[in-house]
C-alpha cells in the first residue's frame, strides 16, 4: 500500500511539469519608423526640395513619398507612394521637380524598415518661378555714391531687391564688400538704388536682383 501511494504521487508531479513546458513565451512587438521629425519644404522654380531631421536610426532601409493637389476638400496623389530613388537610413532631404509654378501641393514622406512602413509627415508649399534679372540696369556716378536704375519689369510678385558691390583686383578676381543685402523698402515698383559711402576715382562692379 505505502509502495502504490507514492507511485501516485510521482505521477501527479510528472503531470505538472508536462503542463509547464509547452507555455511558450509572448513574442516581441516588431516597431516600425518614427514620421520625420520637423518636415519643412523650400520652394524653388517648378521644385520644391524636401527637409527633415536625420532620425538616428540604422534599421531605416529608405524612404518613401508622395505629392497630392488638394480640389474641394480632396486630395488626390499624383504619383500615390514611391521610393525615394538611393535614399537609405542617412537621407535627409528630397528634391520634387517637374511641378506647376503656382500651385499648392502636399507633400508626405515616410520611412521604411524590414517591418513596414512608418507614420508620413506632412507639409505643404507652392513653388514660385525665379524673378529674371533686372533689364536696362545702368549706372549714374556721383560724389562719392552710384545711382543704380533698371527698367520695370511689371511683375507684381516681386516682393524686393537685393544689390552688392564689388571690386576687381588685378588677376581679374573681384571682392564683393558688402555681399548680397536687401534694398530698404524696395518693393515690385522700385526701379533704382543709390549707393553711397564709396571711394571716387576706384571702379566697382554693381549687381542687382529681384
Amino acid at each position: 500500500m505505502r509502495f502504490k501511494a507514492l507511485t501516485a504521487i510521482m505521477s501527479l508531479l510528472a503531470a505538472s511539469t508536462l503542463a509547464l513546458s509547452v507555455l511558450a513565451a509572448p513574442a516581441l512587438a516588431q516597431s516600425v519608423p518614427a514620421a520625420p521629425a520637423n518636415l519643412a519644404a523650400t520652394t524653388g522654380d517648378g521644385q520644391v526640395t524636401l527637409d527633415w531631421d536625420d532620425p538616428s536610426d540604422s534599421s531605416i532601409t529608405g524612404y518613401d513619398y508622395r505629392v497630392g493637389t488638394t480640389s474641394n476638400g480632396t486630395t488626390t496623389w499624383s504619383p500615390d507612394w514611391g521610393g525615394i530613388s538611393g535614399s537609405d537610413a542617412t537621407t535627409v532631404s528630397h528634391t520634387v521637380s517637374s511641378l506647376t509654378n503656382d500651385t499648392e501641393y502636399t507633400f508626405e514622406v515616410r520611412a521604411v524598415n524590414a517591418n513596414g512602413n512608418g507614420t508620413a509627415a506632412s507639409v505643404t508649399a507652392t513653388p514660385v518661378a525665379v524673378p529674371v534679372a533686372p533689364e536696362g540696369l545702368w549706372a549714374e556716378a556721383g560724389d562719392g555714391q552710384v545711382t543704380l536704375r533698371w527698367d520695370d519689369p511689371s511683375d507684381a510678385s516681386l516682393t524686393g531687391y537685393e544689390y552688392r558691390v564689388g571690386i576687381t583686383n588685378n588677376y581679374g578676381v573681384t571682392t564683393w564688400s558688402p555681399g548680397w543685402g536687401a534694398i530698404s523698402g524696395s518693393d515690385a515698383t522700385t526701379t533704382s538704388h543709390v549707393v553711397t559711402g564709396l571711394t571716387d576715382g576706384t571702379e566697382y562692379n554693381f549687381e542687382v536682383r529681384a
